[in-house]
Formats: C-alpha cells, sequence, structure tokens
C-alpha cells in the first residue's frame, strides 16, 4: 500500500496481512489487519497525526518515521515500533508478545497518556527522558543505553532485565515487588524505588 501526499484521515483495513510502502499524508492513520502482521518497506510520514493499529505482529522499525500519538489495539504478537522523534502512547494493550519502543534512537523522549498492557511479553525501550507512569503491565523490562530520567510505573511486579541510562532513575511497583535478572547501570544518577520486596542482587551502579 502506497499513500500519496494529500491532508486527511486515511483508514485502511485488509483481511490478510497489510505491507506498507509508504506513507505520506497529514492526518490520522488507522490500520485494521485484524489478527495479521502489520509490516513495511517504506516510512510512515503522517506528522502529528494519530496512530492507530490493530494486528499481530507489528513492525513498523523505519527510522524516518513520523506520527503522533500511538494506539495499538488488542491483539497477539510481537510489536515493534520506531519513529524519527518524541513517541507518545495513548494505549497498548497486547494479550502477548513483546514491545519494541524506539524514541529515535535514544534522543528523543518516550512518555505515555494510556497504559500499556503486554500480558506475558517483555517492553524494550530506547528514548532520551522515558516517562511511563500508568497502571503498566510490562513484563521483563529492558532500558538501552540513552541519557536522561527514567521513570516506570507498573500495576503489578517490576522485573527489570537490564537498564542502563545515564541519568535518574524512578521505580514504582506500588505494592509488589522489584526484582532484577539484569544489571541497572544509571552513573551519577539517583536511584528512587518503591515496592514491597525489593532484590536487586546484579552488579548495579545505582548512584545516591
Amino acid at each position: 500500500v502506497t499513500v500519496n501526499a494529500g491532508t486527511g484521515n486515511v483508514s485502511l483495513t485488509e483481511s490478510d496481512a497489510i505491507a506498507v510502502a509508504a506513507v505520506t499524508h497529514t492526518g490520522t492513520l488507522t490500520l485494521n489487519a485484524g489478527a495479521n502482521g502489520i509490516t513495511q518497506t517504506g516510512d510512515i510520514e503522517v506528522g502529528a497525526g494519530a496512530l492507530t493499529l490493530t494486528g499481530g505482529t507489528i513492525t513498523l522499525a523505519n527510522t524516518a518515521n513520523t506520527f503522533g500519538a500511538i494506539t495499538v489495539n488488542s491483539g497477539a504478537g510481537d510489536v515493534s515500533l520506531r519513529q524519527d522523534g518524541a513517541m507518545g502512547v495513548t494505549g497498548i494493550t497486547r494479550t502477548s508478545g513483546n514491545l519494541t519502543l524506539n524514541a529515535n534512537g535514544n534522543a528523543s523522549d518516550l512518555t505515555q497518556t494510556g497504559a500499556i498492557l503486554i500480558g506475558t511479553g517483555t517492553a524494550d525501550l530506547t528514548a532520551a527522558n522515558i516517562t511511563l507512569g500508568s497502571a503498566n503491565v510490562l513484563g521483563a523490562v529492558t532500558v538501552n543505553a540513552g541519557t536522561g530520567n527514567v521513570s516506570l510505573t507498573e500495576s503489578d511486579a517490576i522485573a527489570v532485565a537490564g537498564i542502563t541510562h545515564t541519568g535518574n532513575l524512578v521505580l514504582d511497583a506500588g505494592a509488589n515487588d522489584i526484582t532484577q535478572t539484569g544489571a541497572i547501570l544509571i552513573g551519577t544518577g539517583t536511584a528512587g524505588l518503591t515496592a514491597s520486596n525489593i532484590t536487586l542482587g546484579s552488579a548495579n551502579v545505582l548512584g545516591a
């Protein structure tokens, strides 16, 4: 599918997988592949327009993508999203599958206005400042190398697969536990932890 330059909302539904050759359109973009996959070979450029996705495995990882607030509807399968700028999540709901969010290769920020619920999957995050303060369910969390403050809130236990980020770190599991399988390395930043049982036994660098 190619959508040429224009202004207005675009909504596409298919009974099979959606393959995006390119979308250049100012306005909201809705892609509905049912339980099938969504992929791209060319960039999706909708400016500040909202992006709504329904599908199985979703891979929209081109470095030059530009879109506004992101909604990924309930489904099963891995989701990988990257864009050339700040990333704002309206809501992501997955029954299973891993989630990868990349905000301009750690040069831009990652925020949310609605929860990320990914069931049994994992979350892999790349951004500068990362602020996920909703009642999230993220599975095992990896925060890749970058500079900026990181704040993660979950409505269940927080499991850290690895965090390598220069800046302050806040982990809030409420009355649930915080554990880790990989190191937390935040350089000279500070670490603020809220949880019931907290077990961080790796070779960490937690700052103040």
